[in-house]
């Protein structure tokens, strides 16, 4: 019974504003950094094992960072959680280019806390918007453009490394993609268009 038809929900802002700027970019940057972590961890001087290793903190880590993220989320509202997130994102990628070895830690702690917010942001705002009777309807459109857009994260990773000889660079794209994720959510319009409540002949 939902009015929001795949038709009209392309030619609403906000699913553009979500699947790209919220979702796609998020995923993106995840794919990114993930795909090549352990060789960049490696470049720092580290052995194999030891970079698997912090592959392994990075994940424990993201377990009490995404309930801190899911608590800023209910406790102020989702739009300040994503601008938070995204403000996150940007100082964990600096932290990855800085020099010296003590800044790859805080960088595995800080990436962590993105891999466990990662997920959180794109179901809520898409519920935030369009209410939890049209979500279905909106998240069936917008999770395919997010999708979309993390696929090119591989093919980013891949075609800076091959032509550059480095993964740094890869960082520095992805920074300046998460300031304008920043930007996007700074801008989105988080107002309700969507019902939260049905008459029950609907």
């Amino acid at each position: 019974t939902s009015p929001w038809t795949p038709k009209k929900l392309l030619k609403t802002r906000q699913v553009w504003q979500i699947g790209i700027g919220v979702g796609g970019i998020n995923f993106l940057i995840g794919a990114a950094v993930i795909s090549q972590m352990v060789p960049t961890i490696m470049s720092y001087g580290y052995e194999r094992a030891e970079a698997t290793g912090m592959m392994t903190v990075l994940a424990l880590c993201a377990l009490p960072l995404s309930y801190m993220f899911g608590w800023i989320d209910t406790k102020f509202k989702t739009k300040t959680a994503i601008i938070v997130f995204f403000i996150w994102t940007i100082t964990a990628l600096i932290f990855m280019v800085l020099p010296g070895k003590w800044t790859l830690f805080v960088s595995i702690f800080m990436i962590g806390g993105f891999i466990g917010g990662s997920g959180n942001m794109m179901g809520s705002i898409t519920n935030t918007v369009f209410g939890r009777y049209d979500f279905a309807n909106a998240f069936a459109v917008i999770y395919p453009i997010c999708v979309a857009v993390k696929s090119c994260g591989y093919a980013l990773t891949g075609v800076v490394k091959t032509v550059t000889g480095s993964y740094q660079p890869v960082y520095f794209i992805l920074i300046g993609l998460s300031a304008l994720a920043l930007l996007n959510a700074v801008l989105l319009d988080d107002r309700r268009l969507g019902r939260n409540s049905i008459e029950e002949e609907s």
